[in-house]
């Protein structure tokens, strides 16, 4: 009777610890997105303007488009609630 207690204790107490530790990692990807710094923003585009180079996109078209843009905060976290 004794190890059939201490059986179904051990079950149970695997069972909390494991519930606990999922929803802890899953809790992680409920949390708010943030912004990029402007240090952050400007590296990603000095990328974007230079892979749209690469690709062909001529300078007049890429200072034209993407000169004096800035983050949009709702699309900023939709994204990064997306990529979690």
């Amino acid at each position: 009777m004794q190890i059939s207690m201490i059986r179904h204790f051990s079950f149970y107490l695997t069972l909390i610890i494991s519930i606990f530790f999922s929803i802890s990692l899953f809790s992680a990807d409920c949390l708010t997105p943030s912004m990029p710094t402007s240090e952050e923003w400007n590296a990603w585009l000095v990328e974007v303007k230079k892979e749209a180079k690469q690709k062909g996109i001529s300078e007049k078209t890429i200072k034209n488009e993407l000169s004096n843009i800035n983050p949009q905060k709702k699309i900023i976290c939709l994204i990064n609630t997306e990529m979690n």
